[in-house]
């Protein structure tokens, strides 16, 4: 009777892992659900890798990355390191089917992306009744990075207010580069704040603009 309560449970079981493998299917491919990453040094992001098919009869993922200097990944979490780039690559072990993700490291990369800009614009003019006239302008404007430079920002304040400027890594604006500016100084305040102050003119009179924004929830550009 035993011997008989065994057979059937050993069937039983051999069934069982029979259909489970007859579900299950090799690896076909692998996908990540990011194909770039634009990180400031100490930025981090998961990536996920989706094994295909998702009855796939191995959904082991091994990450690598190939630069280590610029950018570590384990598990999928990616870590930014250094200023530079790197190649984020996740393998599955079966089939070593491969998916990338690219990964660009700048500490200009932490204010990129659309701001909130309240300019206000002074015209002065030297006149025998010497006057101010005051303008505040709310703008959505973008600050976006020159790809060409080591360290330029481009900014767009408003509609007739844009420029390219050095900044360090600290966020201190030197003067800016295009177009040219008589008074011209500016930082960054953390990540998701800006003030600058621009001027143009002289004794005979002149146009200044003081600069505050803030960047918008969502970060980066879309």
């Amino acid at each position: 009777m035993k011997k008989n309560i065994l057979i059937f449970w050993i069937t039983i079981v051999t069934i069982s892992v029979t259909l489970f493998s007859a579900c299950r299917e090799k690896v076909t491919g692998i996908m990540i659900n990011k194909s770039e990453l634009e990180f400031a040094p100490g930025d981090t992001e998961i990536l996920i890798a989706t094994v295909q098919p998702n009855n796939a009869s191995n959904d082991k993922v091994i990450w690598t990355s190939n630069n280590m200097a610029v950018a570590t990944v384990t598990d999928g979490l990616v870590t930014a390191i250094y200023k530079g780039d790197a190649i984020i690559t996740a393998t599955t072990k079966e089939g070593n089917h491969t998916a990338t993700c690219s990964v660009n490291v700048d500490y200009r990369n932490k204010w990129i992306g659309n701001w909130d800009f309240d300019v206000k614009k002074h015209i002065w003019q030297q006149g025998e009744n010497g006057f101010s006239i005051r303008d505040t302008i709310d703008y959505l404007g973008k600050i976006g990075i020159i790809k060409s430079s080591n360290n330029q920002l481009s900014i767009e304040c408003e509609q007739d207010l844009g420029f390219s400027t050095h900044v360090d890594e600290e966020g201190i604006f030197s003067r800016p580069v295009s177009p040219n500016y008589d008074y011209f100084w500016g930082n960054f305040i953390g990540t998701d704040s800006i003030h600058i102050y621009i001027g143009r003119g002289g004794l005979g009179g002149g146009t200044f603009y003081n600069v505050d924004g803030t960047k918008m929830k969502g970060g980066k550009n879309e």
